[in-house]
């Protein structure tokens, strides 16, 4: 099973369809409800500083940071829900996040990642 459930692509899509019709399809607290299983799995999987980390378990608990599968792409859903913003311990994770993703950035703009062995890996 992947490691966030599929939420965040559950997200996607409901931002998606809700764009594309024009109009909102889908409960608000609903969605608040899923973005929080996502931001308490980062905070159980939290680094030392605070940080929100979402370990994938195969194939060994890859803890990933970039836009494709990891906590940078993750953090594009759950900023674009405001309704989460207004709790500011959860604005103080996203914050520490969104810090610690821009301190690894490269000159290029790539993001160098965490996992043990692949910090070359961008």
């Amino acid at each position: 099973m992947d490691y966030d459930r599929g939420l965040t692509g559950l997200l996607y899509t409901i931002e998606f369809l809700e764009g594309y019709y024009g109009q909102q399809l889908f409960d608000r607290q609903v969605i608040v409800e899923i973005a929080m299983k996502i931001i308490n799995y980062g905070i159980q999987n939290k680094l030392k500083n605070d940080t929100m980390v979402f370990p994938e378990p195969f194939p060994d608990d890859r803890i990933t940071i970039g836009l494709g599968r990891g906590s940078g792409g993750i953090l594009i859903r759950l900023l674009r829900i405001p309704e989460i913003l207004k709790n500011d311990t959860i604005s103080m994770y996203l914050r520490q996040t969104v810090d610690y993703i821009l301190a690894r950035q490269l000159d290029n703009g790539h993001v160098v990642d965490n996992q043990p062995g692949m910090e070359n890996r961008v």
